[in-house]
Protein backbone atom coordinates (compact mmCIF):
# COMPACT_ATOMS: atom_id res chain seq x y z
CA UNK A 1 0.00 0.00 0.00
CA UNK A 2 1.37 3.58 -0.86
CA UNK A 3 1.92 6.33 1.73
CA UNK A 4 -0.89 8.09 2.16
CA UNK A 5 -0.13 12.07 1.53
CA UNK A 6 -0.92 14.29 4.61
CA UNK A 7 -1.00 17.74 5.49
CA UNK A 8 0.09 19.45 8.33
CA UNK A 9 -1.43 22.65 10.62
CA UNK A 10 -1.36 23.73 14.20
CA UNK A 11 -4.70 22.99 15.64
CA UNK A 12 -7.00 25.71 17.39
CA UNK A 13 -10.05 25.95 19.43
CA UNK A 14 -11.92 25.33 16.53
CA UNK A 15 -11.07 21.72 16.14
CA UNK A 16 -11.59 20.49 20.00
CA UNK A 17 -14.76 19.14 19.14
CA UNK A 18 -12.70 16.82 16.14
CA UNK A 19 -10.44 16.33 18.38
CA UNK A 20 -12.74 15.21 21.22
CA UNK A 21 -13.90 12.61 18.71
CA UNK A 22 -11.12 11.68 16.99
CA UNK A 23 -8.99 10.86 20.41
CA UNK A 24 -11.81 9.43 22.45
CA UNK A 25 -12.45 6.55 19.34
CA UNK A 26 -8.42 5.81 19.13
CA UNK A 27 -8.12 5.89 23.24
CA UNK A 28 -11.14 3.89 23.69
CA UNK A 29 -9.82 1.18 20.65
CA UNK A 30 -6.38 1.28 22.06
CA UNK A 31 -6.63 0.99 25.77
CA UNK A 32 -10.65 0.36 26.44
CA UNK A 33 -9.85 -3.13 26.94
CA UNK A 34 -7.11 -2.67 29.94
CA UNK A 35 -9.29 -0.93 32.62
CA UNK A 36 -13.02 -0.62 33.79
CA UNK A 37 -15.75 1.45 31.88
CA UNK A 38 -15.51 3.89 34.72
CA UNK A 39 -11.78 4.83 34.64
CA UNK A 40 -12.44 4.75 30.95
CA UNK A 41 -14.39 7.12 30.75
CA UNK A 42 -12.86 9.15 33.11
CA UNK A 43 -9.97 8.78 31.21
CA UNK A 44 -11.82 10.40 28.37
CA UNK A 45 -13.44 13.06 30.17
CA UNK A 46 -10.48 14.09 32.09
CA UNK A 47 -7.29 13.71 29.12
CA UNK A 48 -9.66 13.48 25.62
CA UNK A 49 -12.77 14.15 25.12
CA UNK A 50 -14.01 17.58 23.42
CA UNK A 51 -13.62 19.67 26.57
CA UNK A 52 -10.57 18.07 27.66
CA UNK A 53 -9.46 18.89 24.23
CA UNK A 54 -10.35 22.59 24.90
CA UNK A 55 -8.04 22.95 27.85
CA UNK A 56 -5.23 21.91 25.79
CA UNK A 57 -5.68 23.74 22.91
CA UNK A 58 -5.74 27.30 25.02
CA UNK A 59 -2.75 25.74 26.83
CA UNK A 60 0.10 28.13 26.69
CA UNK A 61 2.78 25.01 26.83
CA UNK A 62 0.76 22.76 24.47
CA UNK A 63 1.34 22.84 21.17
CA UNK A 64 -1.19 20.40 19.06
CA UNK A 65 -0.74 18.88 15.97
CA UNK A 66 -2.99 17.83 13.00
CA UNK A 67 -2.62 15.70 10.18
CA UNK A 68 -5.12 15.47 7.61
CA UNK A 69 -5.68 13.70 4.39
CA UNK A 70 -7.86 15.78 2.47
CA UNK A 71 -10.45 16.69 4.91
CA UNK A 72 -9.58 13.80 7.14
CA UNK A 73 -8.39 14.06 10.50
CA UNK A 74 -5.70 10.70 10.41
CA UNK A 75 -3.13 11.67 13.42
CA UNK A 76 -2.84 13.90 16.19
CA UNK A 77 0.44 14.33 18.23
CA UNK A 78 0.25 17.03 21.54
CA UNK A 79 3.76 18.40 22.52
CA UNK A 80 4.13 19.61 26.40
CA UNK A 81 7.00 22.08 25.90
CA UNK A 82 7.07 22.41 29.58
CA UNK A 83 8.64 20.01 32.34
CA UNK A 84 10.70 16.70 32.71
CA UNK A 85 9.64 13.64 33.54
CA UNK A 86 10.39 12.52 37.18
CA UNK A 87 12.98 10.16 36.16
CA UNK A 88 15.07 8.80 33.56
CA UNK A 89 17.78 10.19 31.77
CA UNK A 90 17.08 13.00 29.62
CA UNK A 91 18.88 15.62 27.46
CA UNK A 92 17.63 18.74 27.69
CA UNK A 93 15.67 21.13 26.63
CA UNK A 94 13.72 18.13 26.31
CA UNK A 95 9.71 18.31 24.91
CA UNK A 96 7.21 15.58 25.99
CA UNK A 97 5.15 14.42 22.92
CA UNK A 98 2.39 13.84 25.37
CA UNK A 99 0.10 12.56 22.73
CA UNK A 100 0.81 10.47 19.48
CA UNK A 101 -2.64 8.50 17.79
CA UNK A 102 -2.18 7.73 14.20
CA UNK A 103 -6.26 6.86 13.55
CA UNK A 104 -6.41 2.70 13.02
CA UNK A 105 -7.79 3.14 9.25
CA UNK A 106 -4.30 4.68 8.49
CA UNK A 107 -2.00 2.60 10.27
CA UNK A 108 0.49 0.74 7.53
CA UNK A 109 0.05 3.93 5.10
CA UNK A 110 2.90 6.29 6.36
CA UNK A 111 1.09 8.81 8.46
CA UNK A 112 2.66 7.72 12.20
CA UNK A 113 6.27 7.64 10.18
CA UNK A 114 5.47 10.58 8.85
CA UNK A 115 3.59 12.27 11.21
CA UNK A 116 6.86 11.39 13.96
CA UNK A 117 9.03 13.49 11.73
CA UNK A 118 7.14 16.36 11.52
CA UNK A 119 7.13 16.89 15.57
CA UNK A 120 10.85 16.29 15.55
CA UNK A 121 11.07 19.42 12.66
CA UNK A 122 8.70 21.06 15.13
CA UNK A 123 10.94 19.90 18.44
CA UNK A 124 13.81 21.08 16.74
CA UNK A 125 13.00 24.46 15.30
CA UNK A 126 11.89 25.49 18.98
CA UNK A 127 15.45 24.55 20.45
CA UNK A 128 14.70 21.02 21.78
CA UNK A 129 17.81 18.53 22.23
CA UNK A 130 15.33 15.56 22.97
CA UNK A 131 11.99 14.28 22.91
CA UNK A 132 10.53 12.04 25.62
CA UNK A 133 7.31 10.14 26.24
CA UNK A 134 5.30 7.94 28.13
CA UNK A 135 3.83 4.31 26.34
CA UNK A 136 1.94 1.62 27.94
CA UNK A 137 4.57 -1.42 28.76
CA UNK A 138 1.65 -3.19 26.99
CA UNK A 139 1.72 -1.72 23.95
CA UNK A 140 4.10 -3.93 21.74
CA UNK A 141 3.38 -2.06 18.12
CA UNK A 142 3.89 1.33 19.94
CA UNK A 143 7.09 0.43 21.29
CA UNK A 144 7.86 -1.23 18.62
CA UNK A 145 7.37 2.19 16.41
CA UNK A 146 9.08 4.42 18.86
CA UNK A 147 12.24 2.45 18.66
CA UNK A 148 12.46 2.49 15.20
CA UNK A 149 11.85 5.83 15.50
CA UNK A 150 14.89 6.36 17.40
CA UNK A 151 13.02 6.13 21.06
CA UNK A 152 15.06 3.90 23.86
CA UNK A 153 13.64 3.45 27.04
CA UNK A 154 14.88 5.14 29.90
CA UNK A 155 13.14 4.54 32.80
CA UNK A 156 9.46 3.78 34.27
CA UNK A 157 6.27 5.57 34.67
CA UNK A 158 3.26 5.07 36.02
CA UNK A 159 0.46 6.49 34.07
CA UNK A 160 -3.04 6.85 36.11
CA UNK A 161 -5.71 5.52 33.90
CA UNK A 162 -9.05 7.11 35.99
CA UNK A 163 -7.63 6.20 39.23
CA UNK A 164 -5.59 2.46 38.11
CA UNK A 165 -2.43 2.94 37.74
CA UNK A 166 -0.81 1.31 34.81
CA UNK A 167 3.39 0.71 34.63
CA UNK A 168 4.17 2.87 31.15
CA UNK A 169 7.68 2.95 29.77
CA UNK A 170 9.74 6.35 29.58
CA UNK A 171 10.96 6.68 26.02
CA UNK A 172 13.41 9.08 24.80
CA UNK A 173 14.77 10.51 21.62
CA UNK A 174 17.74 12.30 21.39
CA UNK A 175 17.50 14.76 18.26
CA UNK A 176 21.03 16.37 17.74
CA UNK A 177 22.69 14.67 15.38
Amino acid sequence: MSALPVNFRIASVDDAAALGEFMTRNFVASYGHTASPENIAAAVAGNYGESAQQRQLVAEHHLALVAESGRELVAHALLNLSGLPSSGEIQAPAIEVARFYVDRRYHGRGVAQATMAEVRRMAWQRGAASLWLSVAQTAAQAIRFYEKEGFRISGELIYLLGDDPKDDWLMVCDLAG
